[in-house]
């Protein structure tokens, strides 16, 4: 279960990340040609270019990639921690008669 976090996160995370800066590429490219906006200029291009869609789901993708995997993390230092305690009360209870 921790590995197929770990792999989604990163997938997610990775595709999210590649998707955003795909979107920005394409914004980038056309805000030259644009003959005037309104507002701000990426608002401007991500409406005119229809990629409002993808820049969300970009930005979510990255977040729950990123959330899978500060969970597995999360996992890890929680299971290093309750070790390092067994480690410890194991060698107290040997030290005391």
């Amino acid at each position: 279960m921790k590995q197929t976090f770990a792999l989604a996160g990163s997938v997610l995370f990775v595709c999210g990340t590649f998707l955003f800066g795909l979107v920005y590429w394409i914004i980038a490219r056309y805000a030259p040609n644009m003959s005037g906006w309104i507002g701000v200029q990426l608002l401007a291009a991500l409406n005119q270019t229809l990629l409002t869609i993808p820049f969300i789901l970009s930005i979510v993708f990255m977040l729950v990639g990123a959330a899978l995997f500060a969970v597995v993390l999360k996992a890890d230092l929680d299971k290093e921690k309750t070790t390092k305690q067994n480690i410890r009360t194991e060698a107290n209870n040997r030290a005391e008669p």
